[in-house]
């Protein structure tokens, strides 16, 4: 039987819908190992707040070690989740609870596991995220996976939806203006996701704001 990766034919698969009420500061795009130390810094001494939560809209995690594109890997793969899950738990202090989502970054694991390695691929989590939101125990070949981090919740759908705001961090990479954020809004209407008013999404490294089929979508960068 040949395995394939599975697409999304159940809602529970495409969008997670929580019912938290309260104040959210949405990030995306860190990077880590390449992040910022003083935006880091900045966003805490700002937003942080234990009645607020943390959402990260994906690219949390570089992956430069095992990227197709060339780039200087600073760090190895091991490297970065360790930096990623002590700042992931640094910021889970300041925050009520942190939400954590894909990019297409944390998502090149599954991509170097079906190319490298593609008999196993199916025994591994697709993205590094699921590493990061867990206590690590280190051994000298292996990670054991220790615990779920308390205060962090891994969302392993495409979208996440808070009240009326729907957030994502998608793969299109279009250099029309406001491109990825209409194909963004086209997509989850095209599944039937039509309950809500804005849309806030990451990875096109750009900031602002267009409205599109009578919704707004943000790109934060």
């Amino acid at each position: 039987m040949e395995w394939k990766k599975l697409k999304c034919n159940h809602a529970e698969d495409l969008v997670t819908v929580t019912q938290n009420d309260g104040e959210y500061v949405v990030i995306s795009d860190l990077h880590v190992p390449f992040h910022i130390e003083e935006a880091i810094e900045a966003i805490i001494e700002e937003h942080g707040d234990r009645d607020k939560y943390l959402v990260i809209a994906g690219d949390y995690v570089d992956c430069a070690n095992i990227s197709v594109y060339p780039k200087s890997a600073l760090n190895t793969l091991l490297d970065e989740i360790c930096l990623a899950n002590n700042l992931l738990k640094e910021l889970s202090t300041h925050f009520k609870q942190v939400f954590l989502l894909d990019g297409n970054h944390e998502r090149r694991l599954y991509r170097y596991m079906e190319s490298q390695a593609s008999a196993v691929a199916m025994f591994n989590p697709q993205s590094v995220n699921y590493y990061v939101c867990h206590e690590l125990r280190f051994h000298r070949d292996s990670i054991e996976l220790v615990d779920r981090l308390p205060k962090v919740r891994y969302i392993s759908s495409r979208f996440v939806q808070f009240g009326d705001v729907l957030i994502t961090h998608p793969a299109d990479s279009l250099t029309s203006t406001g491109g990825v954020a209409k194909r963004v809004i086209e997509t989850a209407i095209s599944h039937n996701l039509v309950d809500f008013k804005y849309a806030v999404i990451g990875h096109t490294h750009k900031v602002g704001v267009i409205s599109h089929l009578g919704k707004l979508c943000y790109e934060i960068g």
